[in-house]
């Protein structure tokens, strides 16, 4: 509580503290920063998203069963067959939305880690 403790020295907070005031916000953004940083959250302004490892597995065994569909179509003549079984292998994994559902979705995403994180 920075505006409770008058005249302390800036070198008097430890390495692990941080002066906060509630009363005047000094000092909240840090703590709002520093909360985040314990719990995992990683900010990355260039536009890099973090993936669980479990969605980058997923993509790329989403890219896997592309590539070999594509490959099944690009034969001569084309083995439609087995081009239709890549494409069923992607089934359970594969939700398909229209422009507005994926539009939706992604503002629900954005809005569900805003509410976590503010």
């Amino acid at each position: 509580k920075s505006d409770s403790v008058r005249g302390l020295p800036d070198d008097s907070v430890g390495a692990n503290s941080l002066r906060v005031s509630a009363k005047t916000g000094e000092g909240l953004g840090d703590l709002r920063r520093r909360l985040l940083e314990l719990a995992g959250w990683h900010e990355h302004p260039e536009g890099v998203y973090t993936a669980r490892a479990r969605h980058v597995q997923a993509l790329r065994l989403t890219g896997q069963h592309l590539d070999e569909a594509k490959r099944r179509l690009d034969q001569a003549p084309p083995q439609l067959d087995l081009l239709a079984e890549e494409l069923r292998e992607l089934g359970p994994d594969l939700e398909i939305l229209s422009p507005p559902e994926l539009r939706d979705a992604i503002q629900k995403g954005l809005e569900k880690v805003a509410n976590d994180h503010a």
